[in-house]
């Protein structure tokens, strides 16, 4: 399982993205095979004319810039790109 930025959207001055936590799992047997993927919100990244802030899903607490990095490194300053 890893977590990934997510592309950013824009609306009324204010850009969000969300960090995502993706799990894929794939088996394979001599007559088949699966795969199952899984992508799954678990923070929101905002940045409007205050600056960046972050909050979790789905109750919107904040999130520290370094528990933002320990959810998905490099995140934060991606987001500031």
């Amino acid at each position: 399982m890893s977590a990934v930025l997510d592309a950013p959207v824009t609306c009324g001055g204010v850009e969000v993205a969300t960090i995502s936590r993706v799990r894929v799992i794939s088996e394979g047997w001599r007559t088949g095979g699966m795969v199952f993927a899984e992508k799954t919100p678990i923070a929101v990244l905002v940045r409007g004319a205050d600056g960046v802030r972050a909050l979790t899903v789905p109750r919107g607490q904040a999130l520290t810039r370094d528990e933002v990095e320990a959810l998905c490194p490099g995140a934060w300053a991606a987001f500031q790109r």
